[in-house]
């Protein structure tokens, strides 16, 4: 398929996945596949902005634990983060990753992780959710952490998850009372 037609096909996947997803679990199911998708596609692009801490996968997994539970917030994460990421591979003009497509990244089990403690912790009682986002993003940075090290022998990015926990603290500061009506 010519470049010029995948495009706008891939940019339609957002809509109707949302939709599709609407239809099966409601608007909170909706709303994380868009934000998932604009996380993975758009900002994934964008390598840069990650090391400064702007990413809303964490978001994304917060509202999947606390609107379906730990272990619906694993599989949707640990299923449709990797489908997003790899599928921006195959239908836009970018080079080749060095992960397989559509098998599990080492990063995208942490994400998954992340889902379900937020849904562990929003079932044993941490209803605040800053203190719960902030459990979750110290969960996620020591995974990513270990992964990065154990997999790839990189050394630990202390600045990145410094500003990952300072932006995620400020989303959740800012958008908490909206994203708790959202996932309840």
């Amino acid at each position: 398929m010519n470049m010029p037609y995948k495009t706008p096909l891939f940019i339609s996947t957002l809509f109707f996945g949302a939709a599709l997803l609407y239809l099966l679990g409601g608007i909170a199911l909706a709303a994380v596949y868009a934000i998932l998708w604009i996380d993975k596609i758009v900002l994934g692009m964008l390598g840069p902005i990650r090391y400064l801490g702007v990413e809303f996968t964490t978001l994304a997994t917060i509202i999947l634990g606390i609107s379906y539970g730990p272990l619906p917030a694993f599989l949707f994460s640990i299923i449709v983060i990797p489908l997003l990421h790899s599928s921006k591979y195959l239908f836009l003009p970018l080079p080749q990753p060095e992960w397989p497509f559509f098998i599990p990244h080492p990063n995208n089990i942490v994400d998954a992780i992340g889902a379900l403690c937020a849904g562990i912790l929003w079932v044993i009682g941490i209803k605040e959710l800053l203190i719960l986002t902030a459990i979750v993003v110290i969960i996620k940075d020591a995974g990513y952490g270990i992964s990065e090290k154990m997999m790839f022998g990189k050394p630990v990015d202390y600045f990145s998850a410094a500003m990952y926990l300072i932006f995620n603290c400020l989303l959740i500061f800012q958008f908490g009372p909206s994203i708790a009506s959202l996932a309840a």
